[in-house]
């Protein structure tokens, strides 16, 4: 299958793209996240940029995709999937895990990029309310940490998981027979960093989405 890949961008603030694919109802009662920043590769994508907001939930704008036998979403059972990304700050705990899902109600979201989750090594879990937790951190210590939040709806869709570090995730999902959409979340070092770790970090990511 031929793929398609954009080149990323070393920057602190990653950019994103929405897609239109997997098709599930609408959310009628559910209001859309605030516009923000989303880290991830599209397969096929569509390069819209996004502004950076730390404070709850987020997620990009659509992007309309053009019609026509060339577009692969033209022709997809698969429609409006909502890509957000949310700072949590930590789940670690019980409590936290369930702050985040009742900060959740009401936003219309389908996959949520988590950044500093503080979640130890790596896990992959059904949650009570039927979504999907994947998160990958370090193996001893409770710092940084990233992961996925998949909806329900979407859960049979998941086809890989790909626990890079603390710092890169990627998951993969079928959109299509033909179709895979490889997301990555990133949480990038901040300037107290040195600029060997910030570069080695950056390398990562290049590498990570070179693959």
């Amino acid at each position: 299958m031929e793929t398609f890949r954009h080149s990323p961008t070393p920057s602190p603030q990653p950019s994103g793209q929405v897609i239109e694919p997997l098709a599930r109802g609408d959310h009628p009662n559910r209001k859309p996240c605030q516009p923000a920043v989303a880290s991830m590769t599209v397969l096929p994508p569509t390069p819209h940029e996004m502004s950076t907001n730390t404070n709850g939930p987020q997620s990009p704008a659509a992007v309309h995709s053009a019609e026509g036998a060339k577009n692969p979403w033209a022709t997809s059972s698969l429609q409006n999937l909502n890509i957000c990304t949310y700072n949590v700050r930590t789940l670690l705990g019980e409590e936290k895990l369930e702050e985040m899902l009742n900060q959740l109600e009401g936003f219309n979201w389908d996959v949520m990029g988590l950044s500093e989750t503080r979640i130890r090594g790596e896990q992959y879990k059904v949650l009570k309310s039927g979504h999907i937790l994947f998160t990958k951190g370090h193996e001893n210590k409770s710092t940084h940490g990233v992961g996925f939040l998949i909806h329900k709806s979407l859960a049979g869709n998941v086809i890989n998981t790909n626990g890079i570090s603390e710092r890169i995730i990627q998951i993969s999902l079928e959109v299509s027979k033909r179709y895979i959409l490889v997301l990555t979340q990133v949480y990038a070092p901040t300037t107290s960093y040195t600029d060997e770790e910030v570069d080695y970090f950056y390398e990562q990511v290049a590498q990570c989405l070179s693959n």
